[in-house]
């Protein structure tokens, strides 16, 4: 430990260090007197390295080390009385510990006295005042050490020293002074010991977002309905159908329309607002489709069960049209009915939650296991279809998911329930575990291909059968009140590293994996994951969704063209990309890469004819694996109210 003496004489000691000692006879010559102590800050209890500590009057001083601690040596002759010590260090004031331990009439013929006298220094401050109040006002030191802020006039106590300031209110974001420069470039202001240091600054404008709302045939404004901002804020029911958002600040931001039940919802649309200026935006809502669902027992058609609808595309499903539930208890009727739904087609899937009856995806003439057997329902602008949801009773699958190459067991959750990454329900509770072993519940007596995503580093997507893809798999049989068997191999993934930009500054952003020809989710992944888009399949073309935080889902497409099959495809020799979200992102979904285009199909007009060929006989081969499924009456539970509450609006 390194100590610190000093003798300090003449005129600019005495400035310094005052008081007086009691004239006495002195110590003997070879005697040592030491004073010793530590030195800390009042508030935090930290040592203060760098403070010196003197004895008042003798002109003795000592200073601390890194921990802290100082020490005082006199030797021979000192006068005894009543010490005082007085410590000071930059940025604190100065202290004195008074009344010493008196040293009067004690004597010594040798060795030493010490004497401990701890110190605490408190800071000295300075107050800076809020030039911008009632805005709040952030001050930070230039070494982070301290922080405080206020939305009154001033902010007292704050130590010497040199400072940055921010300011913002309830719609300011907060701007650094000046002017909302960056940081680390702020100015600092000095504060000193009892002075007062005021800051002010504007606040920089902010923008303004109008939103028009019409009607896609005619171009009237729709007045009726609400518009959202980012989720958060919301606007209803505007005389004109325009929708004007205030004082927003400078950013991406993205706009939905919740409309009223003549119209379906579009998509959102995401705008960069600018500071000091009015973008106009126009959401185009086309004539809404209604749906009535009917659930029935298909033993007892004069019953009807408790259970749930989701509405989903046919492919690429990023996110459900809709999900409802029928509230009854007592088995009578209880429609769902669903408007404000876009025309076009659409498929249904049933998850029931009253005992014993199994999930299916909704067929023309009954349940299936395979969303390619599912009905497509077309829906009509105006016009109210209905369909009829006869249920069975439920049967379950287990077994055992191993690597493919070592046989050791792998992590990973099948999904027999549709699971559109953009609404977030996360289905993971048919997970494997540590043995890999897993277990589905609650399904209904078909022939089913079930995605198992992977959890586990390393591994791919599979479908039931070791496939790689949907089109390849082995159907796994249920029969109601059994348990199938289907144990799992799961293969290596492959890598693809992508980077998500905005004019070549990368942001954080969803990249969802999406498989070219069957459009079944392979797999949701952060762009700034180091392992890269996970779960991908060997030799497996994908194309790719892009949802920026707070912004709005796109299709990356690497080149513009006419042709929606041309551009979106990422092929498997790809290992990575950069996605330039102001160019390269669009929101026309892509087409898939059809059985038949992948069989190399003629151009031309007899292409679509063989490309609709091959499909119906894909979805033929699909029908004919049902056809092995039975029907007896007895199941355990299907999925419970508990799960379902975790997914009903």
């Amino acid at each position: 430990m390194r100590r610190h003496l000093r003798r300090i004489l003449g005129i600019a000691a005495t400035a310094v260090l005052l008081g007086g000692l009691a004239a006495d006879p002195g110590l003997a010559a070879d005697s040592t007197l030491v004073f010793q102590g530590t030195v800390t800050d009042r508030t935090t209890g930290l040592p203060v390295a760098g403070a010196c500590v003197a004895t008042v009057s003798a002109y003795l001083v000592g200073c601390t080390d890194d921990q802290g601690h100082y020490e005082i040596r006199t030797y021979g002759t000192f006068s005894t009385g009543t010490f005082s010590l007085r410590a000071q260090a930059s940025g604190y004031q100065p202290t004195s510990s008074l009344n010493m331990p008196s040293l009067m009439g004690r004597w010594w013929t040798g060795g030493s006295l010490p004497i401990t006298a701890d110190l605490k220094l408190a800071r000295a401050t300075g107050t800076i005042a809020n030039g911008l109040a009632p805005a709040t006002m952030r001050v930070v030191s230039v070494e982070g050490d301290w922080k405080g802020s206020t939305v009154t006039g001033t902010l007292a106590g704050v130590p010497v020293g040199r400072y940055r300031v921010a300011f913002s209110d309830a719609t300011h974001a907060e701007q650094w002074v000046p002017g909302g420069t960056p940081m680390e470039q702020a100015t600092l202001f000095e504060v000193t010991a009892d002075g007062v240091t005021t800051v002010t600054d504007t606040l920089l404008p902010l923008g303004t977002v109008e939103v028009h709302v019409v009607d896609d045939g005619t171009g009237q404004p729709i007045s009726r309905g609400c518009v959202n901002s980012n989720g958060i804020t919301m606007l209803c029911d505007r005389p004109d159908g325009v929708y004007r958002f205030t004082d927003l600040a400078p950013g991406s931001r993205s706009f939905g329309v919740a409309p009223p039940g003549s119209h379906a919802a579009p998509d959102p649309v995401t705008t960069i607002v600018q500071r000091g200026e009015v973008n106009v935006v126009t959401m185009r809502l086309a004539k809404a489709a209604r749906l009535k669902v009917r659930i029935e027992d298909r033993a007892q058609p004069g019953y009807h069960p408790a259970a749930c609808v989701m509405v989903l595309p046919p492919t690429l499903q990023l996110k459900a049209l809709a999900f409802a539930c029928n509230t009854v208890s007592d088995g009578t009727d209880d429609s769902i009915v669903l408007g404000s739904l876009p025309a076009g087609e659409i498929q249904l899937f049933a998850m029931p939650y009253a005992a014993g009856y199994g999930a299916q995806w909704v067929g023309a003439t009954g349940g299936v296991g395979d969303s390619r057997q599912a009905q497509r329902i077309t829906l009509t602008p105006g016009v109210e279809s209905t369909i009829t949801v006869r249920l069975d009773p439920a049967g379950s699958i287990s077994g055992r998911i191993t690597d493919r190459d070592t046989g050791t067991p792998v992590r990973a959750c099948p999904r027999p329930i549709p699971d559109p990454p953009l609404d977030g329900w996360n289905w993971d509770w048919n997970c494997s575990d540590a043995s890999g072993d897993y277990r589905i519940d609650g399904l209904g007596p078909y022939a089913w291909s079930i995605p198992f995503l992977t959890a586990s580093e390393g591994s791919a997507t599979a479908w039931n059968g070791g496939a790689t893809q949907r089109l390849t798999t082995t159907p796994i049989v249920v029969k109601a009140g059994q348990t199938t068997v289907a144990d799992q191999r799961i293969g290596r993934e492959r890598k693809l590293s992508v980077r998500v930009v905005r004019d070549g500054v990368q942001v954080n952003a969803t990249v969802i994996a999406f498989d070219a020809a069957t459009g079944d989710v392979i797999s949701t992944s952060w762009s700034g994951d180091p392992l890269g888009v996970r779960g991908l399949p060997q030799q497996r073309p994908v194309v790719l969704a892009v949802n920026e935080s707070g912004g709005t889902a796109c299709w990356y497409r690497a080149v513009p063209s006419r042709r929606r099959s041309t551009g979106y495809v990422v092929e498997a020799t790809v290992t990575s990309l950069t996605i330039e979200l102001s160019a390269q992102c669009v929101a026309a979904t892509p087409d898939l890469l059809s059985v038949a285009s992948r069989r190399t199909m003629p151009s031309g007009p007899w292409g679509s004819v063989f490309r609709q060929a091959f499909d119906r006989l894909d979805r033929a081969a699909a029908a004919s694996a049902s056809a092995a499924s039975t029907s007896p009456r007895s199941s355990p539970n299907g999925p419970t109210r508990a799960r379902l509450a975790r997914v009903k609006p």
